[in-house]
């Protein structure tokens, strides 16, 4: 992994949480079924450069569509409480 070249693990104070991402890292990942494949990127990316009108945003991701409708329909003020209890 590219954090290896520049941070000494066994010495971090995040060291357990970089062993659990190394764990992760080495037994394949997780596999989220919130995550699109790379199709679905690909799908927004052809039509944003082939489109006579491309949109600004391009929202691909269930978690970004979800982000979205709370944008829309919640009071900026609630919006960042709930994006704070997320982060």
């Amino acid at each position: 992994p590219w954090f290896l070249k520049n941070i000494d693990v066994e010495k971090s104070v995040h060291r357990a949480d970089y062993q659990a991402q190394l764990a992760r890292l080495q037994a394949g990942g997780s596999v989220s079924k919130l995550k699109p494949g790379p199709e679905v990127v690909h799908n927004a990316l052809r039509h944003a450069l082939l489109s006579q009108r491309p949109r600004p945003h391009y929202v691909v991701t269930v978690p970004a569509r979800i982000g979205a409708a709370l944008k829309r329909i919640l009071p900026a003020s609630m919006l960042y409480r709930v994006l704070a209890r997320r982060a």
